[in-house]
């Protein structure tokens, strides 16, 4: 588990990079994203962590 200062609980699922050495990581969350509305009871986003 993850945590952070904006949401409840974050959980990763997966890791996977590109040719370019970015770096994309799957999440879920039980809390709200701020700036969205929540879907559900878990809500899905992916974090992109891009290369220097």
């Amino acid at each position: 588990m993850v945590s952070s200062i904006w949401y409840e609980r974050d959980f990763s699922e997966g890791v996977a990079t590109d040719n370019f050495g970015n770096v994309f990581i799957a999440d879920y969350t039980d809390g709200a994203v701020p700036g969205f509305e929540t879907a559900g009871s878990y809500d899905a986003f992916v974090t992109r962590l891009c290369a220097p």
